[in-house]
This record gives structure tokens, sequence and C-alpha cells, in this order.
């Protein structure tokens, strides 16, 4: 008989590979989110936590990490095996979780300390801590103590409103991770989606950030409730989805008694259809919530009432020109052999005979798309009045401001803070409302406008920066510049070109605000700050004063340009 021999295991190197399984943190959050959902959590809160100093869009800016639920609760004993990898746990059927790395992957991706603490009827748990940096000396395993000696920032009342329940804190933070405006963005956009069933049934998610609670809304991805039965190409005024598909199919490759995956799918109206100046309030404000575009593309693939897969393009089979088209596949546990779902249960392959079927079904409402778009296209090419930069600031939301020099240790931080708070001081006397703005605007208002447009810009600058103290910079565009008046103004508001030149714009604050802030002379031990400060805005005026010089100088000289095309 051969001789078994037990291996040893490099437990440090097995967590640094379970959190790399892939996750940013918006996925990951939710990852853990959905042990709350399997809790039977009724109220979720998440809570992203800034690093003194930052901007809610400057990158690395999260201090931690923290889920609070009022699910069943845990014992000490349960905790402990919650935090084993490959978790000893029986799940029920159609349960969320699946192999028991959920926590430990999602959580080591956000940061290198996991910390846990329950209340189970009544009763409340020790606290236990995950560390990387002492697995590494110690080997794989969990400390139990108090909660109030786990962490600085952790406080042992988070569940003093629940009977049951429990937390999770993450911290000491990954570098590289997301602005804490890109995770909320994500987390905001797509929950409602990603929990549409749950949050149906009375499941209540909460987003905490800079002393904001955001309630998280269901969102149908299809919209199937305000969608027509049928396109008729002389009728359709483009302010509503389509229903292009309703089927259920059996996948041969399971037992006779699988349940059957079902597919919906839709076709939704132009983006741009949300800016046509014609449409009541009501049609531009529910357009724009369908967000049509890349990103809310293609199909949604649901395992057990959770998306698992957002935006899949089926092989190509939605390739990228089709924007307006959503297919929304619900798939069961019983699927799961078939489709080859992995640890972080975002990952699967779809088999041949489903893809050709795929493929089939979705020629018509793929035709169907074209006429839709053909259409709004043409009631929106002679309708460009949407308010100026508000494209632009809703594409950009979630746009993550950054010095190239941030990663690199050579700004003075406490100098940078101290600039940091003088700018803002300054922006609040010089920021103008965006003039275009009136009550019927579909700016949301927390929106957080980048690009502004304004006829009170000092001198002849092209533009004018700004820093918020929460998002960072925003740029003011003069509209008494020739270069706004004699190209910039002959765009449409929506278009590509505008948006580009706003990017150009937007980038002109951001560089302007950053070296203002975080640029050293090096001559410390020969002038004082308010000295170098003064020294450098006077170089960033001249540049601003050149720039704008030449540029009104081109337009003036090449104003017939439009006119050429």
């Amino acid at each position: 008989m051969s001789e078994f021999i037990k291996l040893e295991i490099e437990e440090d190197r097995v967590c640094d590979a379970i959190s790399k399984i892939g996750y940013s943190p918006a996925p990951a959050l939710l990852d853990i989110c959905d042990n709350s959902v399997t809790a039977r959590a009724k109220n979720i809160k998440i809570v992203l936590n800034k690093k003194d100093g930052k901007t809610l869009s400057n990158k690395n800016n999260v201090l931690s990490y923290t889920i609070i639920d009022d699910g069943k609760g845990m014992s000490n004993r349960d905790i402990e095996k919650g935090l084993t990898i490959g978790s000893p746990v029986t799940y029920g059927k159609n349960s969320l979780s699946k192999y028991g790395f959920g926590l430990k992957s999602a959580g080591l991706s956000l940061g290198q300390k996991i910390i846990v603490y329950s209340k189970k009827n009544g009763v409340l748990s020790k606290a236990y801590t995950l560390d990387r940096e002492k697995v590494k000396s110690d080997g794989f395993g969990v400390y139990k103590g108090e909660i109030s000696d786990a962490s600085e920032q952790l406080s042992p009342n988070l569940l003093d409103d629940y009977q049951s329940g429990t937390v999770v804190h993450i911290t000491n933070t990954v570098p590289h991770h997301d602005s804490i405006t890109k995770t909320k963005n994500k987390l905001e956009e797509q929950m409602g989606v990603i929990y549409f069933d749950y949050l149906k049934k009375g499941l209540n998610i909460f987003l905490d950030y800079s002393n904001k609670l955001k309630v998280i809304e269901p969102i149908d991805i299809l919209h199937w409730g305000d969608s027509i039965s049928s396109f008729v190409n002389d009728k359709y005024c483009g302010t509503r989805p389509i229903k292009v598909l309703n089927e259920k199919v059996k996948l041969p490759e399971l037992p006779e008694n699988t349940p059957p995956i079902i597919i919906k799918a839709c076709t939704f109206p132009q983006d741009k259809m949300s800016s046509v100046s014609s449409l009541d309030t009501e049609d531009r404000k529910r357009l724009k919530g369908y967000k049509v575009g890349r990103d809310r593309k293609g199909a949604f693939i649901y395992r057990n009432g959770r998306l698992i897969s957002w935006g899949h393009s089926l092989d190509g089979i939605v390739g990228r020109d089709y924007l307006g088209l959503r297919v929304k596949i619900e798939v069961e546990t019983a699927h799961d052999e078939a489709l080859h779902v992995d640890v972080s249960k975002q990952h699967f392959v779809l088999p041949e005979s489903f893809l050709n079927t795929l493929q089939r079904l979705l020629e018509i409402p793929k035709s169907t798309h074209k006429e839709v778009f053909a259409k709004c296209k043409s009631i929106t090419d002679n309708d460009e009045n949407s308010p100026e930069g508000s494209k632009f600031n809703e594409r950009n939301e979630s746009f993550s401001e950054e010095d190239p020099d941030d990663d690199t240790g050579t700004i003075d931080l406490v100098k940078a803070n101290a600039r940091r708070e003088k700018i803002v001081s300054e922006s609040k006397v010089k920021a103008p409302a965006n003039e275009n703005s009136s009550e019927d605007d579909l700016h949301d208002s927390d929106v957080f406008k980048r690009i502004v447009y304004s006829s009170k810009v000092k001198g002849n600058r092209f533009w004018d920066a700004g820093l918020d103290i929460d998002h960072g910079s925003f740029s003011i565009v003069n509209k008494n510049h020739d270069f706004y008046h004699l190209i910039m103004a002959n765009l449409g508001s929506s278009s590509w070109e505008r948006q580009a030149l706003e990017a150009m714009a937007y980038s002109l604050a951001s560089a302007e605000n950053n070296t203002l802030k975080n640029f050293n002379l090096g001559l410390d031990d020969k002038i004082k700050p308010e000295e170098e400060l003064i020294i450098i805005k006077n170089i960033l005026e001249k540049f601003k004063k050149v720039f704008s010089h030449q540029l009104e100088t081109w337009a003036l000289s090449n104003q017939d340009i439009l006119k050429d095309d």
C-alpha cells in the first residue's frame, strides 16, 4: 500500500491568492453583503470611511470599510467557522453562498485586517480578527478579544438596535484602491439592479459615506413595467423601451426535471433622447433613468435572484453597437454544474448549445434595436438643447482625480493639506451656479458639476479652476472667450466633440489645483510657505494667460472650420 504524506500549506500565500480572485472594492463589498442576505437580514448598511486630508474623488482615500446587518447573527463558534477558508457550513437551497470563501477572499482584497463581531438572540460575541501580518508570522488563524480592543475605529455599539446581527470591519486598506466616489457610485448604480428581487421583497440597503446616507432603491434592469409590447416605426416617439423577448429554455446537458432558464429582453431608446427639448420633464427624467450606454448593455445574468454578471456580451452575440439591447437571464443553483460557476460566483461558461439558442432568439430583437436607434437619431438630430455640461458631468460622476506623484512619496502632505484648505476657501467665492440651469434642468442635485459655464469669469481666461472639499476639482468655462462662442457653442451640448473639449477644460482645472496644492519649489529654507504659494500662483496665471490668448487667436483664425465639414 502506498504511503500517504500530508503536505504543508503556505497559509499567507493562500490568503494572497484568494484576495486576488479579481475583485475591485464594489464587487468585494457586494460579496460580503451576500452573506447578510443569506443570513436573512432586513437591513444592511455599508460604511465607507475616508482618510483625513483626502477628497472623495482621490484614489486610495478609504480608511476602512464596515458592513452592518440585522441578520440571524452568529455565536463565537459560528464566527470561527465563518473565518475558516472553505467554511464548513451547509448552505440552503438556492443560497447566494457556495464555496465558503466569500468573506475571506472579498475582505482580504479590500484590506489586510478583517474584524468580525456579532449578536445572536441578544448575546454579543467577542471580536475576531484575521490579520494578514499575523498570518505571516503565526500561521492562519484569528485573534479573539474584546470589541473595544480590536480597533480604534470600531464601536461596540453598532448592533444596539438589533436583537441579532453582524458587523464586518475591514481596515489597513490595500494600496491602489478605487476612490470613495468611484466605489459609492458603482454601488449606488448597481446595487438596486443586483438585489432587485430582494429589495422588492423588503430588504433595505443603506450606503453611508462622508456623513451622507443613501437609500438603495430597487431597479429593474429591463424596466419591464415601463416597456411597450411592440415597435411601430411611424408611431414610436422614443420615450419607452420595447419588449422584444420572453422565453424559457431548457439545458440539454442537465436532467429533464431541471427548471428552465428564463430569458427576457428589451431594447431601449437612445440616451440622447433624454435631452430632447420637445419632451416633457417627466419623459426626460424617465429616459435619463434608463442610463442607456455601454455600461448597461448586454446580458444581465441572475443566479437565485442575485445578479452575478453585468453586461455579458454572450460571446459576442450582443456586440458593441447594441447599446440599447438588454437581456435578462435567470438561473438557479440547479444550473451551476452546466455553467461551471466559480468561487466568486461572477465567472462561468455558457454551454455552446445555450449560446446557439440565444443567437437564434436574439436575431429579431437585434434588428428591432437598429430600427429603434435609427428612429431616435432622426428625432435628436435637430434637437441639441440639453444644458451645457450636463452630459459630461453625468458620464464622469465617478471619475477619479489623480496626481501622478501621489504614489511616489514626494508630496509634502502637511503642506498640501494646508494649501488645499486655502484653495477650497477661495473657490467658494468664485464658483457660480450653471447659468443654464432651471427647475426643468435634468441635473440631479447630487451630481457633482465638474464643468460649469459662466459669463462671469474675470479677464480673458478660457477657464477658471475651483476645488470642492469633498468632490475635488471643477472647471468654470468662460462664455465670453472667443473659443467658446466661435467653436464650443456651435457644437451640440451632448456631442462627443463638446464633451472632449470639456474634458480638456476639466483637466486644465485639475492640473492647476494639483500643482497649487502639491508642487514644492524646494526653497523651504529661503522663503515662507505663503510666499512659495504666491510664486506658484503667478507661474500658473502666466500659463493661463498665454494658453487662453493662443486659444483665442486660433479660434479667430479658424472660425470657419466647422463650416468646412
